[in-house]
C-alpha cells in the first residue's frame, strides 16, 4: 500500500536583507517547506498573504518600509490568523515585549540552529491547526459574523480576548 504524500507546508519569508532571505529560502527548501514568497516590507508581506495565506510566516523585526516586523506580524495575525515566528538578530527588552504583545508563535535569534527552526515551524503550524475551530460549526459562524459587524462599526482598532487574556 502506497502512503499518500503530505501536502507541502508553505512559508512566507519577510526579510529585507537579500542574502539572509536567500539563506532562509535554501534552508526551508531543504527542510521540505514550500516558499510562498519573500517580502522585503510589511506591506509586501500583507499583499503576499492576501494572494494565498501561508501556513507560517518567518519574520525579521527590522524591515524596510513604514511597518517594522512587529507591526506587520500583528496585522498578519489579525487578518489571517497565521502563526508568525520571528527570526532576528534584534534582542532588546522593549522589542521582546512588543513581540509578545503581537501574538508571535515563536522567536529565534540569528544565527538559527536548523533543528530549532524546524521545531518552531512545526509547533506553530500544529498549534494553529488545533486552535482553528471547525468551519461548519454554526456558533462559530454566528460569532464571526457578529464580530465582523462590531469591528466594522467601530472607528478604532479593537481586539477580542478570552477570559485568560488571549487574543481571539
Amino acid at each position: 500500500m502506497e502512503e499518500s504524500a503530505k501536502p507541502q507546508r508553505t512559508v512566507l519569508i519577510v526579510e529585507d536583507d537579500p542574502l539572509s532571505a536567500r539563506v532562509a529560502e535554501k534552508i526551508l527548501g531543504r527542510l521540505g517547506y514550500g516558499i510562498l514568497g519573500v517580502a522585503r516590507t510589511g506591506e509586501e508581506a500583507l499583499d503576499a498573504a492576501r494572494q494565498g495565506p501561508p501556513d507560517v510566516v518567518l519574520m525579521d523585526i527590522n524591515l524596510a518600509g513604514a511597518m517594522d516586523g512587529v507591526d506587520a506580524a500583528g496585522a498578519l495575525i489579525a487578518e489571517f490568523g497565521v502563526p508568525v515566528i520571528f527570526l532576528t538578530a534584534a534582542v532588546d527588552r522593549d522589542i521582546m515585549e512588543r513581540v509578545a504583545g503581537a501574538g508571535a508563535a515563536g522567536y529565534i535569534q540569528k544565527p538559527a540552529k536548523l533543528l530549532d527552526l524546524k521545531a518552531n515551524l512545526e509547533m506553530a503550524i500544529t498549534r494553529r491547526g488545533r486552535e482553528r475551530p471547525c468551519p461548519t460549526d454554526a456558533a462559530v459562524t454566528l460569532y464571526k459574523s457578529l464580530l465582523v459587524g462590531v469591528l466594522a462599526a467601530c472607528s478604532r482598532r479593537l481586539a477580542a480576548v478570552d477570559r485568560s487574556g488571549r487574543i481571539l
